[in-house]
């Protein structure tokens, strides 16, 4: 069974959004970039 610490910089209802796999346009593309970077930094404190 897993623990999930957060604070106040999380929203209060977060949710999970699944990947963009073939982003096209620059919007969709920067938050495909952003979302991988966070999900590493996800699995770094595992």
């Amino acid at each position: 069974m897993g623990s999930y610490f957060t604070d106040d910089i999380y929203p209060q209802w977060a949710a999970f959004v699944k990947t963009i796999s073939k982003p096209q346009g620059n919007k969709q593309s920067h938050f495909a970039t952003m979302q991988e970077a966070a999900g590493k930094d996800v699995e770094r404190t595992s």
